[in-house]
């Protein structure tokens, strides 16, 4: 099943988190990064897992013995693939685009040039 533009973005937000801080990431961060709610994030991350895209798993701070546990979220190597397949799509897209137009000028040496 082919993933939407808006959960591939999850995705890609996910990874550019997790990829920074080297720590899974708690679904508040996926929302404030993405100017969303929380509880959009946490759905979208949950239907993403069971996607197979993503992990969850709870997290207690090594600073505190008691106390509450947050649900954080690791990309999988899937993830990587959609978001890294996706980035490929779109700047063939792009590229597509600027070849028609060069063409259209009648610039056939640029765009040769532009091909190599």
């Amino acid at each position: 099943m082919p993933l939407t533009r808006r959960k591939i973005d999850f995705l890609e937000t996910l990874i550019e988190l997790y990829d920074k801080n080297k720590v899974p990431v708690h679904y508040v961060d996926v929302a404030n990064s993405m100017g969303i709610s929380k509880w959009t994030a946490y759905d979208m991350l949950t239907e993403l897992e069971e996607l197979g895209y993503v992990q969850s798993e709870y997290y207690l701070d090594e600073d505190k013995s008691l106390g509450r546990s947050i649900l954080v979220y690791t990309p999988k190597e899937s993830a990587y693939d959609v978001v890294n397949k996706s980035s490929t799509h779109e700047w063939n897209t792009v590229k597509e685009t600027l070849l028609n137009v060069i063409k259209k000028n009648d610039n056939t040496i640029l765009v040769d040039d532009f091909i190599k």
